[in-house]
């Protein structure tokens, strides 16, 4: 085994892990049978992401709405706390008849911090940062909108720390405002000084989460929970028929959602499934800045999480030359999902695929995803 990053501390961490033994994992209850198992995991996921605030009203807006390509843009926002609201942007198809099927795209992480949204819809900004990101990691193409023209509703959100959620130039420190100064927003050495800077802020931001009793998983998890509620409640959607998707960040987000929501119909997650505890003894600095919920781990694995939705359909798009996980953690990890379904008598509605590709969601990644959707969301 290659030398792990944190070396003897890695090591450590490992020891003290395997000693918790994840006492909710499948593999520990599958005595249980599957059902009694979803429902006892998913009450220890709730609990465990140590949010859960006073709910109030969506008192959603529209704010602006715009004709684009086969599909109408509507900016959107909601209530997710009485402490913040959230904008986004709800994508319904302009041809076909309502209700339609919906998806709620979850963005990605990529230390990519300057931008949320419009990582997957069309028009939002003409960054050549973005444009060279959004070509590296989905092959130029934002999905999201490409989804609204093949007969989806679909609603992108910002996570807090991303996009119109990142910390204004107001709060940035000095020396960070005077270097930003120097280049037009949007340009990459703008994009590039944020990014830096961001890095840098984020895992402060899980640190002082934990400082207030919360975890900052736990708030992406509600903010999620808030805008597949609103998905559901236009007249458009057919609650019936949503799912969630996402790529390596917005992977993560999905896996959790898949566990935490019963409203969902389905899901697909590309490029964040392992075991959780292989990445302790991972060969590289990884994942630095990742929002988690350090009590859900004591329970439950990676996998675990997102086999707590079935049986509903699942499909997992890993990527065989990236290098934030082992192969052995990649597949290993699809096995333990796999078993869940199996147990469920539904082992034909979880599918992993494993592509020849670094750490992206390309084409033909999404050509596949898609004809999945279309089986489980529209057939």
């Amino acid at each position: 085994m290659p030398k792990p990053y944190l070396g003897s501390l890695g090591r450590l961490m490992d020891a003290l892990a395997r000693d918790q033994g994840r006492a909710l994992s499948y593999e520990r209850c599958r005595a249980m049978g599957p059902k009694a198992w979803s429902e006892e995991a998913r009450k220890a996921l709730l609990e465990r992401l140590d949010f859960s605030p006073e709910r109030v009203a969506l008192e959603a807006r529209v704010l602006a709405s715009r004709t684009e390509s086969g599909y109408v843009r509507e900016t959107v926002e909601f209530a997710s706390t009485r402490h913040h609201r959230i904008r986004g942007e709800l994508l319904t198809p302009s041809s076909g008849k309502p209700p339609f099927p919906a998806v709620l795209a979850l963005h990605d992480h990529g230390g990519f911090y300057t931008h949320g949204r419009e990582k997957l819809v069309e028009g939002l900004s003409d960054s050549p940062a973005l444009m060279e990101f959004l070509e590296r990691c989905y092959e130029g193409r934002f999905w999201a909108s490409e989804l609204a023209r093949r007969g989806y509703a679909v609603l992108v959100t910002d996570v807090l720390g991303w996009g119109e959620r990142r910390m204004p130039a107001e709060d940035l420190p000095e020396d960070v405002r005077v270097r930003l100064e120097k280049w037009p927003e949007g340009s990459r050495e703008w994009v590039a000084a944020y990014n830096n800077h961001a890095s840098q802020v984020t895992p402060t931001l899980n640190q002082n989460a934990n400082f207030a009793g919360v975890s900052w998983m736990g708030m992406v998890v509600w903010d999620d929970r808030r805008a597949l509620e609103y998905l559901i409640s236009r007249p458009e959607v057919d609650a019936g028929r949503v799912a969630c998707a996402g790529l390596s960040g917005g992977g993560w987000r999905s896996t959790y959602l898949m566990g935490a929501e019963s409203r969902l119909s389905g899901g697909a997650i590309a490029g964040w499934m392992a075991r959780i505890g292989d990445q302790l003894l991972h060969k590289t600095r990884c994942h630095l800045g990742l929002y988690t919920a350090p009590s859900v781990y004591r329970a439950l694995d990676h996998p675990d999480i997102a086999a707590i939705g079935a049986p509903r359909p699942l499909m997992v798009l890993q990527c065989m030359q990236d290098q934030l996980f082992s192969m052995d953690s990649m597949r290993d990890s699809c096995e333990d999902i796999r078993r869940v379904y199996e147990d469920w008598g539904h082992g034909e509605r979880f599918d992993a695929r494993f592509y020849d590709v670094p750490h992206c969601l390309n084409r033909q990644m999404q050509e596949e995803m898609f004809a999945w959707m279309d089986k489980w969301m529209k057939g």
